[in-house]
């Protein structure tokens, strides 16, 4: 089975920016910590007082992880961050009352849990509006969102969805990705296929549980369902 870890919408949003040198070893942190948790390089350390169900893992001397253990699923990662941040946005999601998180998974259709959305002095311009709710993503398709980052704010957007399907425009998801979408995908459907690797792009869907059901390249829509059991 592929490594995997529950991914906040927090998280996300706070990877966006990470320098390309700090996002690789952001991944190398996360790929020791599933596979061996007793691997001294983390710096595994258990949060104290309020935030004392939260861990820390160290994936420089800069950069921290913020997550809390999810038994017995894997661990969902709220925060990537430099040192002060890290430990200020724990703090805040200490004192906030957010609910347990729900789990998504691709064997069934979640149960959304609502979580407080906590701000910090980042300066996050591209934090979507919404809910933060969380989803289990395999470790790969994670690592290609934050690093190829055009994307990602795919992803964001359907961990907003509450729905089995949802479907927006492409002009709905260039405002979401600053960008333009690539001539290809208005000409050609096998771009929205549901294929990893030759398409980064499908990594932002699939990775967090979702699929391209259909693409009206007149109308320009394109329709995702969730994975279903």
């Amino acid at each position: 089975m592929a490594a995997s870890v529950t991914v906040l919408d927090s998280f996300l949003s706070s990877a966006y920016d990470l320098p390309k040198e700090t996002a690789r070893k952001v991944f190398k942190a996360l790929r020791n910590f599933v596979n061996d948790r007793r691997n001294a390089g983390l710096n595994l350390e258990r949060l104290q007082g309020k935030a004392n169900d939260l861990w820390s893992i160290r994936v420089d001397d800069d950069y921290r992880i913020i997550f809390r253990e999810s038994e017995p699923g894997p661990p969902v990662v709220l925060f990537v961050g430099k040192h002060d941040l890290a430990y200020r946005f724990a703090d805040r999601t200490a004192h906030s009352q957010a609910p347990p998180i729900g789990l998504f998974s691709r064997e069934r259709l979640p149960a959304i849990e609502k979580v407080q959305e906590v701000t910090t002095s980042m300066n996050l311009s591209r934090v979507l509006k919404g809910e933060a709710v969380a989803a289990m993503v395999n470790l790969e398709d994670l690592e290609t969102m934050v690093r190829t980052r055009k994307y990602l704010p795919i992803a964001r957007i359907l961990l907003q969805e509450g729905g089995p399907w949802a479907r927006f425009t492409f002009a709905q998801l260039e405002t979401a990705i600053a960008d333009q979408l690539p001539p290809s995908a208005r000409k050609y459907r096998p771009w929205w296929a549901n294929e990893r690797g030759r398409h980064v792009q499908a990594s932002s869907w699939l990775g967090v549980g979702w699929t391209v059901d259909s693409v009206d390249l007149t109308a320009e829509t394109v329709t995702f369902v969730r994975f279903k059991a």
